[in-house]
């Protein structure tokens, strides 16, 4: 598998040139920012988290559901079967979290590398360094 991704990775350039054969393959990005980039980064990570646990958590409930359902009480492996569920759970909630909230997530973070770079800059002024 390693050896098969090690070639993919040398032969890109060659497929990347026969697939886009007569199409102009600049991509500009002159109004990029760090924002967009933080909000891409948080829409890519939840959107895997939602898509890996998706289907295992709905596999785990509707097997929860029948063994709580057959038994009264619940055995040691039953028990253990739910935290596999909560676990399959709680990344797909993140996920979704990530998702719908990347924008704020972005956001917060631009304040806070803000604050912490305006004190720094405010110590090399008064200690006679430029910024």
């Amino acid at each position: 598998m390693v050896a098969m991704t090690y070639w993919l990775w040398k032969l890109s350039p060659f497929f990347a040139r026969h697939i886009t054969r007569g199409h102009d393959s600049i991509l500009g990005t002159p109004n990029l920012t760090l924002l967009d980039l933080y909000n891409f980064a948080f829409l890519l990570i939840g959107l895997y988290f939602a898509v890996d646990s998706f289907g295992p958590s709905l596999t785990w409930f509707h097997y929860a559901l029948t063994q709580s359902s057959s038994y009264g009480t619940l055995t040691p492996q039953q028990q253990g079967n739910f935290y596999t569920l909560f676990k399959y759970l709680i990344k797909l909630f993140l996920g979704i979290a990530l998702v719908f909230n990347g924008r704020k997530f972005s956001s917060k973070i631009l304040k806070y590398q803000n604050k912490a770079v305006e004190p720094d800059a405010a110590h090399q002024r008064l200690s006679g360094r430029d910024v």
